[in-house]
């Protein structure tokens, strides 16, 4: 029996297979258009919440600059939040892309960096938050070696200057730290014995601080109070660590939770896509 061959047909067959499947508005009252909905919102939505990690990350990191050689613990979690954020940011941009398109690459990487993100937050919330446990195991002996060495290391130096400054104190259990200066100890031969540093004075009412404002001061019993701040640097620096971890803690693990929805929309959108794309070579 003769088999009739129909190529017009055939040609036309073959290029429906291959063409791609026609794409659902964002708006239709169906499952699949909902589910597309709700991804290409996340998406959106968390481009913004990497941008805000992002700038978190930044701002404790510059907050934390100058006080490094004090205490390094914000560094780690300060430059992880913000490369997760940066990643969040382009990751999002590249999942509003994938579902506006429909393109199954795009939303397959959008899905894989959604979960590797997921993981990384969770770990920078755990550790911030194990390391604000350490904090008040902390003591002053702990940075005692800032003031031992205040003017033999320059980087140290600034640190204890900015805690000073910054917090309105001086030392670290009190302003006698000082005496474990070979400079500003009361035994020593220079200008500065029995003094403090210009970090640890009163702010003056007008004018910069003066160099030598803080020389001589421990001489007297009652001139530090109405010169220099006269309390320790302890307390006050291990609670803003403590806020500071808490934050980052926070941020981290806070902005994680959202993933979740976001990891399913995702693998399940992406299981429509697929259904949809072999529905519609089947069906012509």
């Amino acid at each position: 029996m003769a088999v009739e061959f129909d190529g017009d047909r055939m040609l036309k067959n073959n290029h429906n297979a291959n063409s791609v499947h026609p794409k659902r508005p964002l708006c239709a009252c169906t499952s699949y258009s909902c589910n597309k909905l709700f991804l290409f919102l996340y998406a959106c939505f968390f481009v913004v919440i990497g941008a805000g990690l992002l700038l978190v990350g930044a701002w404790i990191e510059l907050q934390n600059k100058d006080y490094e050689s004090v205490n390094k613990v914000l560094f780690i979690p300060a430059i992880m939040l913000m490369v997760v954020g940066f990643v969040i940011m382009i990751n999002s941009l590249l999942g509003v892309a994938g579902t506006v398109r429909e393109n199954t690459c795009l939303l397959k990487t959008f899905l894989v960096i959604t979960v590797l993100a997921f993981f990384t937050q969770v770990a920078i919330g755990v550790f911030a938050f194990i390391h604000r446990q350490k904090v008040p195991d902390l003591v002053s002996d702990n940075f005692m070696f800032l003031v031992e060495e205040y003017h033999q290391n320059q980087y140290y130096r600034m640190a204890v200057d900015h805690v000073q400054v910054g917090f309105h104190c001086c030392g670290f259990d009190s302003y006698m730290d000082y005496d474990k200066n070979m400079q500003y100890m009361c035994g020593s031969v220079l200008p500065q014995q029995c003094g403090v540093p210009w970090s640890c004075c009163k702010k003056p009412k007008e004018g910069a601080f003066k160099v030598n404002c803080g020389y001589g001061t421990r001489f007297n019993s009652s001139m530090p109070v109405d010169k220099i701040n006269t309390m320790g640097c302890t307390d006050t620096f291990l609670a803003w660590l403590s806020w500071n971890l808490d934050m980052v803690g926070i941020v981290g693990l806070g902005s994680a939770i959202p993933q979740i929805v976001g990891i399913l929309l995702a693998y399940f959108f992406v299981r429509q896509v697929r259904e949809m794309q072999m529905w519609y070579r089947v069906g012509m």
